[in-house]
């Protein structure tokens, strides 16, 4: 929000300029041969999950939205 902020008071040109100001790189990782076998099944597992759950997450969405109007 308060990147947003610093773009509608004119700080920042733009949320980019706003994100880059914000942020900076203070190290890189290289990925591990072996974890990365490791959790490729718990990700098929949840990219699974997901797919087969995405459309009840979209209807507690709905239900927290109805809730908080009334």
């Amino acid at each position: 929000m308060a990147l947003l902020a610093g773009v509608g008071s004119g700080a920042y040109d733009s949320v980019a300029e706003a994100g880059r100001a914000a942020s900076q790189v203070v190290d890189e990782l290289a990925p591990e041969p072996a974890a990365t076998r490791r959790y490729e099944g718990y990700y098929q597992l949840y990219r699974n999950l997901y797919r087969q759950l995405k459309d009840s997450f979209d209807e507690a969405q709905k239900l927290v939205e109805a809730e908080r109007s009334a």
